[in-house]
């Protein structure tokens, strides 16, 4: 199965919570910016899921493609730069905080179960082209598609005989 959207705007990287000290307990604040953020990937993620046929909470593993394009610094729009699409070589966030501020809102908004079902993330950070917008483009594959073959061909655990468990050398030598 597969699941993708585009969110327009211009990415935000998952903000340093700030602390509060509010009647002897200790808070902890996400940045405005950041819960905004959050809260339109999250609606975009809902509306697609469910356009798409997502499994609502998906429980498998899955596989998260992030292609995040940034706004161009205005010292790329040379007519020496190309036009289009280039990779980002500085900035503001780093691509784990933006991967953040896009994991944690599609679990919120059940694309799946919990964000630790994500066992391989690709993150592309790129300055937009000439007359492009900024967006993030999101694409959540589960591990079946992602690795392009069945995994029902893997013997579990649990179906592997006790004695080359105990002592895979001697497995090595029938095969």
């Amino acid at each position: 199965m597969r699941l993708a959207f585009v969110v327009l705007g211009e990415p935000v990287p998952k903000g340093r919570p700030r602390f509060s000290r509010r009647g002897g307990f200790v808070r902890a604040i996400t940045p405005d910016k950041t819960r905004e953020y959050e809260a339109d990937v999250a609606l975009h993620a809902a509306m697609h899921a469910i356009g798409q046929r997502w499994p609502r909470a998906f429980d498998g593993l899955c596989e998260v493609r992030l292609t995040i394009v940034c706004s161009r610094p205005g010292n790329r729009m040379r007519k020496k730069d190309p036009d289009g699409r280039m990779w980002r070589e500085s900035g503001r966030g780093d691509a784990d905080n933006y991967a953040k501020a896009i994991l944690d809102p599609m679990q919120s908004a059940g694309v799946y179960r919990n964000d630790s079902q994500v066992v391989r993330l690709v993150v592309d950070l790129l300055w937009t082209a000439k007359d492009e917008a900024p967006c993030v483009e999101i694409e959540c594959l589960t591990l079946l598609d992602a690795a392009g073959c069945a995994t029902e061909h893997v013997l579990p655990p649990e179906t592997i005989p006790s004695s080359v468990a105990s002592n895979p050398s001697k497995s090595k030598g029938a095969a």
